[in-house]
């Protein structure tokens, strides 16, 4: 989906429920439980950049853990909450509206990116682009969340998988708003080429059957 299309879903009511909607859910909380746990392998009281930052759904984990965050946005209706919510705990936060393909800073600005619930929102090519802009931004860490197919399937769980496929595709109806489920391979592809190595992973068992959506902490290369 292109990134104009990605900043019309987040307008309006839409922003300003998205995170009461979403908070209670199961997936929402495994992700911000291995957010979590991945922060805690990193050295604090640095610099953290949150693309795209939301609503700010992480910023009472960076509080606490003492990092001098910046976010980036491509809607400015989730960024006004996401700048409610700062003022609410105190923290001073660097919040911007821009493009995750076009980072605003410095080579090596911030000790860690964060990327959470936007790869599968793009198709290869720009999640390649987007893994190799936050490498350029990060000194040395990039966490991101993606799902990828499940591989070495039985026949009969590629089966399923395959009618999972069309089912999904008559649902959607030909509408453009469908996320893409990468391949293991693409996405190993694209942290290579971003000079990123996969330090640790936590699997988030939610979503699309025979797939797997992690959660990554990955390690740039020198």
């Amino acid at each position: 989906m292109e990134t104009t299309e990605l900043a019309r879903k987040y307008l309006g009511k839409v922003a300003k429920n998205y995170e009461k909607r979403k908070a209670s859910r199961p997936k929402w909380q495994a992700e911000h439980a291995s957010v979590s746990t991945l922060l805690e392998c990193i050295a604090r009281n640095d610099r953290l950049l949150d693309v795209p930052c939301g609503t700010g759904r992480f910023f009472e984990l960076y509080q606490t853990a003492g990092f001098k965050v910046s976010g980036i946005d491509i809607s400015e209706d989730m960024l006004a909450i996401a700048r409610d919510k700062a003022d609410r705990l105190g923290l001073e936060a660097d919040l911007q509206l821009g493009s995750i393909f076009n980072l605003p800073y410095q080579n090596g600005a911030f000790k860690c990116v964060v990327c959470i619930r936007i790869l599968n929102w793009l198709g290869t090519e720009d999640m390649r682009r987007a893994l190799k802009e936050m490498s350029r931004v990060s000194r040395p860490y990039v966490i991101f969340a993606v799902r990828t197919r499940t591989e070495y399937q039985t026949a009969g769980k590629r089966a399923l998988a395959l009618i999972h496929g069309v089912v999904r595709k008559l649902r959607y109806n030909g509408r453009r708003d469908r996320t893409t489920v990468h391949t293991r391979k693409e996405v190993q592809s694209a942290l290579d080429e971003a000079r990123l190595s996969a330090v640790k992973a936590i699997h988030v068992n939610f979503g699309t059957p025979h797939t797997m959506y992690e959660i990554i902490l990955a390690e740039k290369s020198t």
